[in-house]
Protein backbone atom coordinates (compact mmCIF):
# COMPACT_ATOMS: atom_id res chain seq x y z
CA UNK A 1 0.00 0.00 0.00
CA UNK A 2 1.11 3.33 -0.99
CA UNK A 3 -0.19 6.83 0.98
CA UNK A 4 -0.04 9.78 -1.37
CA UNK A 5 0.20 13.50 -0.73
CA UNK A 6 -1.66 13.62 3.22
CA UNK A 7 -0.69 15.40 5.41
CA UNK A 8 1.24 13.04 7.89
CA UNK A 9 0.70 13.90 11.29
CA UNK A 10 3.39 12.31 13.88
CA UNK A 11 2.90 13.92 17.48
CA UNK A 12 5.71 12.15 19.14
CA UNK A 13 8.53 13.97 20.90
CA UNK A 14 11.35 11.71 19.40
CA UNK A 15 9.91 12.33 15.24
CA UNK A 16 7.55 15.21 15.21
CA UNK A 17 6.25 15.18 11.50
CA UNK A 18 3.84 17.78 10.61
CA UNK A 19 4.39 17.80 6.16
CA UNK A 20 2.72 16.69 2.95
CA UNK A 21 4.18 12.94 2.47
CA UNK A 22 4.14 9.59 1.36
CA UNK A 23 3.89 6.68 3.40
CA UNK A 24 4.86 3.30 1.77
CA UNK A 25 3.44 0.15 3.94
CA UNK A 26 5.12 -3.49 3.20
CA UNK A 27 4.22 -6.61 5.60
CA UNK A 28 2.10 -4.64 7.80
CA UNK A 29 4.79 -2.01 8.55
CA UNK A 30 6.11 1.50 7.87
CA UNK A 31 8.75 0.84 5.45
CA UNK A 32 9.24 4.68 4.05
CA UNK A 33 8.06 8.12 4.84
CA UNK A 34 9.35 10.53 2.39
CA UNK A 35 8.54 13.08 -0.86
CA UNK A 36 7.26 11.90 -4.25
CA UNK A 37 7.37 8.09 -3.48
CA UNK A 38 6.90 6.39 -6.95
CA UNK A 39 4.25 3.55 -6.89
CA UNK A 40 5.39 -0.19 -7.46
CA UNK A 41 3.08 -1.85 -10.09
CA UNK A 42 1.40 -4.64 -6.97
CA UNK A 43 0.69 -1.45 -4.63
CA UNK A 44 -2.37 -0.60 -3.24
CA UNK A 45 -2.58 3.70 -4.24
CA UNK A 46 -4.68 5.87 -1.76
CA UNK A 47 -4.59 9.60 -2.33
CA UNK A 48 -4.79 11.12 0.72
CA UNK A 49 -4.33 14.93 -0.66
CA UNK A 50 -6.60 16.79 1.81
CA UNK A 51 -6.57 14.40 4.45
CA UNK A 52 -4.26 14.28 7.68
CA UNK A 53 -2.81 10.64 7.96
CA UNK A 54 -2.24 9.90 11.77
CA UNK A 55 -1.20 7.05 13.86
CA UNK A 56 -3.95 5.13 14.62
CA UNK A 57 -6.19 6.06 17.79
CA UNK A 58 -6.14 4.71 20.89
CA UNK A 59 -9.12 4.47 23.32
CA UNK A 60 -7.90 4.15 26.70
CA UNK A 61 -11.39 3.73 28.13
CA UNK A 62 -14.48 1.69 26.61
CA UNK A 63 -17.13 -1.00 27.16
CA UNK A 64 -17.28 -3.53 25.03
CA UNK A 65 -19.59 -6.11 26.92
CA UNK A 66 -20.02 -9.01 25.13
CA UNK A 67 -20.27 -12.19 27.41
CA UNK A 68 -23.71 -11.77 29.07
CA UNK A 69 -24.43 -8.68 27.46
CA UNK A 70 -23.91 -8.81 23.79
CA UNK A 71 -27.44 -7.82 23.43
CA UNK A 72 -25.63 -3.75 24.08
CA UNK A 73 -22.31 -4.77 22.20
CA UNK A 74 -20.66 -7.60 21.29
CA UNK A 75 -16.54 -7.90 20.54
CA UNK A 76 -17.67 -7.59 16.67
CA UNK A 77 -20.08 -4.53 16.90
CA UNK A 78 -17.99 -2.68 19.49
CA UNK A 79 -14.64 -2.68 17.14
CA UNK A 80 -16.61 -2.28 14.19
CA UNK A 81 -17.38 0.94 15.61
CA UNK A 82 -13.97 1.62 17.15
CA UNK A 83 -12.80 1.63 13.79
CA UNK A 84 -15.22 3.99 12.27
CA UNK A 85 -14.29 5.90 14.62
CA UNK A 86 -10.75 6.17 13.47
CA UNK A 87 -9.11 3.88 16.47
CA UNK A 88 -7.03 0.94 16.03
CA UNK A 89 -6.48 0.47 20.00
CA UNK A 90 -8.92 0.30 22.67
CA UNK A 91 -8.40 -0.66 26.23
CA UNK A 92 -11.55 -2.90 27.08
CA UNK A 93 -13.16 -2.60 30.91
CA UNK A 94 -13.39 -5.29 32.91
CA UNK A 95 -17.24 -4.78 33.83
CA UNK A 96 -18.40 -7.41 31.67
CA UNK A 97 -21.23 -9.96 32.90
CA UNK A 98 -19.42 -11.63 34.13
CA UNK A 99 -16.66 -9.31 34.95
CA UNK A 100 -12.93 -10.48 33.95
CA UNK A 101 -11.37 -11.11 37.70
CA UNK A 102 -9.39 -14.52 37.13
CA UNK A 103 -7.35 -16.36 34.47
CA UNK A 104 -10.35 -18.34 32.91
CA UNK A 105 -12.27 -15.39 32.50
CA UNK A 106 -9.38 -13.36 30.87
CA UNK A 107 -8.56 -16.56 28.88
CA UNK A 108 -12.34 -16.85 27.46
CA UNK A 109 -12.16 -13.24 26.86
CA UNK A 110 -8.69 -13.36 25.26
CA UNK A 111 -10.55 -16.19 22.61
CA UNK A 112 -13.10 -14.03 22.00
CA UNK A 113 -11.64 -11.13 20.84
CA UNK A 114 -9.14 -13.29 18.94
CA UNK A 115 -12.02 -14.39 16.96
CA UNK A 116 -14.17 -11.43 16.47
CA UNK A 117 -11.64 -8.27 16.90
CA UNK A 118 -11.13 -6.33 14.29
CA UNK A 119 -8.82 -4.25 15.47
CA UNK A 120 -6.41 -4.77 18.63
CA UNK A 121 -8.35 -4.86 22.49
CA UNK A 122 -6.31 -4.78 25.34
CA UNK A 123 -8.38 -6.67 28.41
CA UNK A 124 -8.58 -4.70 31.61
CA UNK A 125 -9.34 -6.99 34.50
CA UNK A 126 -10.92 -5.94 37.69
CA UNK A 127 -8.97 -4.93 40.48
CA UNK A 128 -11.17 -6.86 43.24
CA UNK A 129 -13.18 -10.19 42.92
CA UNK A 130 -16.64 -9.68 41.40
CA UNK A 131 -15.87 -5.46 41.28
CA UNK A 132 -16.44 -5.93 45.02
CA UNK A 133 -13.91 -4.09 46.45
CA UNK A 134 -13.88 -6.59 49.05
CA UNK A 135 -10.63 -8.86 48.25
CA UNK A 136 -7.74 -8.54 45.46
CA UNK A 137 -7.86 -10.81 42.27
CA UNK A 138 -5.16 -12.75 41.52
CA UNK A 139 -2.95 -9.12 40.61
CA UNK A 140 0.26 -11.18 40.17
CA UNK A 141 -1.04 -14.23 37.93
CA UNK A 142 -2.97 -11.89 35.73
CA UNK A 143 -0.37 -9.53 35.12
CA UNK A 144 1.76 -12.75 34.03
CA UNK A 145 -1.12 -13.47 31.02
CA UNK A 146 -0.41 -10.01 29.90
CA UNK A 147 -3.35 -7.98 31.30
CA UNK A 148 -2.77 -4.78 30.15
CA UNK A 149 -3.79 -2.87 33.69
CA UNK A 150 -6.65 -3.29 36.32
CA UNK A 151 -9.96 -1.46 37.25
CA UNK A 152 -13.19 -2.01 38.69
CA UNK A 153 -14.61 1.05 36.10
CA UNK A 154 -18.33 0.94 37.20
CA UNK A 155 -17.54 0.27 40.71
CA UNK A 156 -14.98 2.81 42.72
CA UNK A 157 -12.34 1.17 44.94
CA UNK A 158 -14.46 1.34 47.94
CA UNK A 159 -11.41 -0.41 50.00
CA UNK A 160 -8.86 1.61 50.24
CA UNK A 161 -7.29 -0.69 52.19
CA UNK A 162 -6.82 -3.15 49.50
CA UNK A 163 -6.13 -0.13 46.73
CA UNK A 164 -3.04 0.82 48.78
CA UNK A 165 -2.09 -2.63 48.71
CA UNK A 166 -2.61 -3.24 45.26
CA UNK A 167 -0.72 0.05 44.07
CA UNK A 168 2.07 -1.48 45.75
CA UNK A 169 1.94 -4.57 43.41
CA UNK A 170 0.85 -2.76 40.24
CA UNK A 171 4.05 -0.59 40.92
CA UNK A 172 6.42 -4.16 40.82
CA UNK A 173 4.90 -5.15 38.16
CA UNK A 174 4.87 -2.20 35.96
CA UNK A 175 0.92 -2.61 34.99
CA UNK A 176 -1.32 0.26 35.47
CA UNK A 177 -4.62 0.58 37.78
CA UNK A 178 -7.52 3.12 36.43
CA UNK A 179 -9.78 4.86 38.73
CA UNK A 180 -13.28 5.56 38.64
CA UNK A 181 -13.53 8.53 40.98
CA UNK A 182 -16.56 8.59 42.97
CA UNK A 183 -17.57 8.00 46.13
CA UNK A 184 -20.85 5.90 46.08
CA UNK A 185 -21.86 7.11 50.25
CA UNK A 186 -21.88 10.61 48.53
CA UNK A 187 -23.47 10.17 44.88
CA UNK A 188 -25.88 7.79 46.41
CA UNK A 189 -29.43 7.41 44.25
CA UNK A 190 -28.04 10.87 42.41
CA UNK A 191 -28.74 10.40 38.51
CA UNK A 192 -27.15 14.40 37.55
CA UNK A 193 -25.33 16.94 38.93
CA UNK A 194 -26.37 18.17 41.55
CA UNK A 195 -27.11 22.25 41.56
CA UNK A 196 -30.30 24.39 40.04
CA UNK A 197 -30.93 22.26 36.92
CA UNK A 198 -31.47 19.06 39.36
CA UNK A 199 -33.52 20.77 41.50
CA UNK A 200 -35.40 22.07 38.50
CA UNK A 201 -36.11 18.85 37.37
CA UNK A 202 -36.99 17.53 40.26
CA UNK A 203 -34.28 14.74 39.64
CA UNK A 204 -32.10 13.47 42.32
CA UNK A 205 -28.51 15.17 42.50
CA UNK A 206 -24.57 13.73 42.77
CA UNK A 207 -22.71 16.09 45.00
CA UNK A 208 -19.24 17.27 43.09
CA UNK A 209 -17.38 16.29 46.07
CA UNK A 210 -18.11 12.51 45.48
CA UNK A 211 -15.38 12.60 42.18
CA UNK A 212 -13.08 15.16 44.01
CA UNK A 213 -12.65 13.72 47.51
CA UNK A 214 -11.87 10.74 45.70
CA UNK A 215 -9.36 12.18 43.77
CA UNK A 216 -7.35 13.25 46.53
CA UNK A 217 -7.43 10.53 48.15
CA UNK A 218 -6.66 8.41 46.01
CA UNK A 219 -3.71 10.71 45.47
CA UNK A 220 -2.81 10.52 48.79
CA UNK A 221 -2.24 6.62 48.01
CA UNK A 222 0.17 7.05 45.44
CA UNK A 223 2.27 9.69 46.87
CA UNK A 224 2.46 7.24 50.11
CA UNK A 225 3.32 4.29 47.83
CA UNK A 226 4.99 6.13 45.09
CA UNK A 227 3.30 4.33 42.68
CA UNK A 228 0.88 5.73 39.49
CA UNK A 229 -2.63 5.27 38.88
CA UNK A 230 -4.64 6.63 35.88
CA UNK A 231 -8.24 8.82 36.69
CA UNK A 232 -10.97 8.24 33.90
CA UNK A 233 -13.70 10.40 32.62
CA UNK A 234 -12.69 13.25 35.03
CA UNK A 235 -15.09 15.74 35.35
CA UNK A 236 -14.87 19.23 37.68
CA UNK A 237 -12.97 21.84 38.18
CA UNK A 238 -11.86 20.74 41.55
CA UNK A 239 -10.72 17.40 40.41
CA UNK A 240 -8.84 19.27 37.93
CA UNK A 241 -7.10 21.34 40.62
CA UNK A 242 -5.85 18.09 42.76
CA UNK A 243 -4.56 16.34 39.33
CA UNK A 244 -2.69 19.79 38.85
CA UNK A 245 -1.26 20.31 41.93
CA UNK A 246 -0.14 16.46 42.32
CA UNK A 247 1.63 16.90 38.93
CA UNK A 248 3.65 19.34 40.10
CA UNK A 249 4.40 17.44 43.05
CA UNK A 250 5.89 15.20 40.89
CA UNK A 251 3.52 12.42 41.40
CA UNK A 252 2.72 9.62 38.96
CA UNK A 253 -0.55 10.95 38.12
CA UNK A 254 -2.53 10.77 34.62
CA UNK A 255 -5.83 11.60 33.29
CA UNK A 256 -7.98 11.73 30.48
CA UNK A 257 -11.51 13.19 29.72
CA UNK A 258 -14.54 12.32 27.66
CA UNK A 259 -15.91 13.96 24.47
CA UNK A 260 -18.92 14.38 25.67
CA UNK A 261 -18.18 16.12 28.86
CA UNK A 262 -15.98 18.15 26.59
CA UNK A 263 -18.93 19.25 24.27
CA UNK A 264 -21.94 19.12 27.10
CA UNK A 265 -23.01 20.41 30.09
CA UNK A 266 -26.02 19.83 32.16
CA UNK A 267 -27.57 23.27 30.23
CA UNK A 268 -28.45 20.41 27.52
CA UNK A 269 -30.23 17.99 29.43
CA UNK A 270 -34.12 18.22 27.93
CA UNK A 271 -37.35 16.53 27.93
CA UNK A 272 -35.79 14.57 30.71
CA UNK A 273 -33.93 12.49 27.54
CA UNK A 274 -32.11 9.51 29.09
CA UNK A 275 -29.04 9.53 26.37
CA UNK A 276 -27.74 12.50 28.85
CA UNK A 277 -27.20 10.31 31.53
CA UNK A 278 -24.14 9.77 32.01
CA UNK A 279 -21.83 9.12 35.15
CA UNK A 280 -19.66 11.11 36.11
CA UNK A 281 -22.69 13.14 34.72
CA UNK A 282 -22.67 16.24 32.72
CA UNK A 283 -21.39 19.54 35.03
CA UNK A 284 -21.87 23.23 35.29
CA UNK A 285 -20.79 25.28 32.56
CA UNK A 286 -17.90 26.52 35.24
CA UNK A 287 -16.64 22.67 35.39
CA UNK A 288 -16.82 22.04 31.51
CA UNK A 289 -14.92 25.10 30.87
CA UNK A 290 -12.10 23.75 33.17
CA UNK A 291 -11.62 20.42 31.63
CA UNK A 292 -11.39 22.45 28.24
CA UNK A 293 -9.16 24.45 30.11
CA UNK A 294 -7.26 21.42 31.18
CA UNK A 295 -6.82 20.14 28.02
CA UNK A 296 -5.21 23.45 26.85
CA UNK A 297 -2.84 23.88 29.60
CA UNK A 298 -1.35 19.71 29.23
CA UNK A 299 -2.95 19.33 32.65
CA UNK A 300 -5.84 16.35 31.06
CA UNK A 301 -3.45 13.96 29.48
CA UNK A 302 -5.48 12.04 26.86
CA UNK A 303 -9.11 11.61 25.43
CA UNK A 304 -10.93 8.67 26.56
CA UNK A 305 -14.74 7.92 25.09
CA UNK A 306 -15.71 6.25 28.25
CA UNK A 307 -18.02 4.31 25.14
CA UNK A 308 -20.92 2.64 27.17
CA UNK A 309 -23.55 0.67 25.02
CA UNK A 310 -26.84 -0.13 26.57
CA UNK A 311 -29.86 -1.78 24.91
CA UNK A 312 -32.99 0.26 24.29
CA UNK A 313 -34.65 -1.33 27.42
CA UNK A 314 -32.57 -0.24 29.83
CA UNK A 315 -32.67 3.50 28.22
CA UNK A 316 -36.18 3.91 27.08
CA UNK A 317 -37.46 4.42 30.62
CA UNK A 318 -37.72 7.08 33.17
CA UNK A 319 -34.57 9.55 33.68
CA UNK A 320 -34.33 8.36 37.09
CA UNK A 321 -34.40 4.12 36.32
CA UNK A 322 -32.51 4.81 33.10
CA UNK A 323 -28.75 3.42 33.31
CA UNK A 324 -25.79 5.51 33.31
CA UNK A 325 -23.71 5.82 29.92
CA UNK A 326 -23.45 6.86 26.41
CA UNK A 327 -22.18 5.64 23.02
CA UNK A 328 -19.05 7.28 22.11
CA UNK A 329 -16.58 5.87 19.70
CA UNK A 330 -18.07 7.19 16.26
CA UNK A 331 -18.13 10.94 17.46
CA UNK A 332 -14.98 11.33 19.46
CA UNK A 333 -12.83 12.57 17.09
CA UNK A 334 -15.26 15.31 15.40
CA UNK A 335 -16.56 16.30 19.33
CA UNK A 336 -12.98 17.12 20.50
CA UNK A 337 -12.00 18.33 16.73
CA UNK A 338 -14.74 21.07 16.93
CA UNK A 339 -14.15 22.25 20.51
CA UNK A 340 -10.57 22.23 21.04
CA UNK A 341 -8.78 22.72 17.66
CA UNK A 342 -11.20 24.51 15.34
CA UNK A 343 -11.76 26.84 18.37
CA UNK A 344 -7.63 27.65 18.16
CA UNK A 345 -7.23 26.20 21.46
CA UNK A 346 -5.07 23.86 20.84
CA UNK A 347 -2.33 22.63 18.15
CA UNK A 348 -2.75 19.92 15.19
CA UNK A 349 -0.47 17.79 16.79
CA UNK A 350 -1.50 18.19 20.75
CA UNK A 351 -5.04 17.26 19.07
CA UNK A 352 -3.54 14.23 17.37
CA UNK A 353 -1.12 13.46 20.63
CA UNK A 354 -4.69 13.19 22.72
CA UNK A 355 -5.77 10.27 20.61
CA UNK A 356 -2.39 8.24 19.95
CA UNK A 357 0.96 9.07 21.70
CA UNK A 358 -0.64 10.45 24.96
CA UNK A 359 -2.29 7.26 25.29
CA UNK A 360 0.09 5.01 24.29
CA UNK A 361 2.72 6.38 26.90
CA UNK A 362 0.12 6.06 29.66
CA UNK A 363 -0.31 2.24 28.80
CA UNK A 364 3.19 1.83 28.24
CA UNK A 365 2.66 0.34 24.78
CA UNK A 366 4.77 0.74 21.43
CA UNK A 367 2.08 2.39 19.84
CA UNK A 368 0.88 5.48 18.65
CA UNK A 369 3.21 6.78 16.46
CA UNK A 370 4.29 6.64 12.71
CA UNK A 371 8.02 5.92 12.73
CA UNK A 372 9.40 3.52 10.23
CA UNK A 373 8.96 -0.38 11.83
CA UNK A 374 6.19 0.17 13.14
CA UNK A 375 3.34 -1.82 12.41
CA UNK A 376 1.07 -0.01 10.08
CA UNK A 377 -1.85 1.37 12.04
CA UNK A 378 -2.93 4.44 10.53
CA UNK A 379 -6.31 6.74 10.53
CA UNK A 380 -6.91 9.19 7.90
CA UNK A 381 -8.93 12.26 8.36
CA UNK A 382 -10.91 14.33 6.24
CA UNK A 383 -10.85 17.81 8.65
CA UNK A 384 -13.04 19.55 6.19
CA UNK A 385 -16.08 16.99 5.49
CA UNK A 386 -19.29 17.97 7.22
CA UNK A 387 -21.36 14.63 8.32
CA UNK A 388 -24.16 14.12 10.83
CA UNK A 389 -24.78 10.99 12.88
CA UNK A 390 -27.58 8.67 11.74
CA UNK A 391 -28.85 6.59 14.38
CA UNK A 392 -29.74 3.96 12.00
CA UNK A 393 -26.32 3.83 10.31
CA UNK A 394 -23.92 3.71 13.72
CA UNK A 395 -22.34 0.44 13.48
CA UNK A 396 -22.56 -0.12 17.32
CA UNK A 397 -25.66 -2.04 18.44
CA UNK A 398 -26.50 0.31 21.45
CA UNK A 399 -27.94 4.03 20.38
CA UNK A 400 -27.77 5.87 23.12
CA UNK A 401 -25.83 8.73 21.70
CA UNK A 402 -26.65 12.74 22.33
CA UNK A 403 -25.36 13.70 19.37
CA UNK A 404 -28.01 12.37 16.97
CA UNK A 405 -29.21 14.66 13.78
CA UNK A 406 -26.26 16.94 14.99
CA UNK A 407 -24.00 18.28 12.13
CA UNK A 408 -20.01 17.67 12.90
CA UNK A 409 -17.15 18.15 11.58
CA UNK A 410 -14.19 16.51 10.83
CA UNK A 411 -14.83 12.54 9.67
CA UNK A 412 -12.62 9.50 9.32
CA UNK A 413 -12.56 8.63 5.88
CA UNK A 414 -10.38 5.42 6.43
CA UNK A 415 -9.04 3.26 9.28
CA UNK A 416 -6.18 0.88 8.85
CA UNK A 417 -4.70 -1.38 11.34
CA UNK A 418 -1.19 -3.61 10.59
CA UNK A 419 -1.85 -2.55 6.89
CA UNK A 420 -5.38 -3.59 6.06
CA UNK A 421 -8.35 -1.57 5.94
CA UNK A 422 -10.63 -2.29 8.36
CA UNK A 423 -13.08 1.11 7.72
CA UNK A 424 -13.23 3.13 4.62
CA UNK A 425 -15.96 5.29 4.32
CA UNK A 426 -18.68 4.76 1.98
CA UNK A 427 -20.19 8.21 0.60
Amino acid sequence: MLIKNGLVLNPTASNTLEDILDLRIENNRITQISTNLKPDSHETIIDATNLWVCPGFIDIHCHLRDLKQNVSEDILSGTTAAASGGYTTVVSMANTSPPIDNILALKDYKKLIAENALIEVLPLASLTKNLESNELVEIYNLAQNDVIGFSDDGNPFTNKGLLYKALLLTKNLNKLIISHPEDKNISSNGVMNQGAKSFNLGLAGIPQCSESSCIASEIELVRETDSCIHFSHVSLAASIKLIHQAKSDGLKVTCDVTPHHLALSEDNITNYNTSFKMNPPLRNSFDQMAIIKGIETGIVDAIGTDHAPHSSSLKCCTFSDAAFGVTGLETAFSLVYEKMYLSNLISKLRLISLFTSAPAKILNIDSGNLSIGKLANLTLIDPNQNWDLNKYKTHSKSKNSPFYNLELKGKVMQTIFQGNCVYQLTI
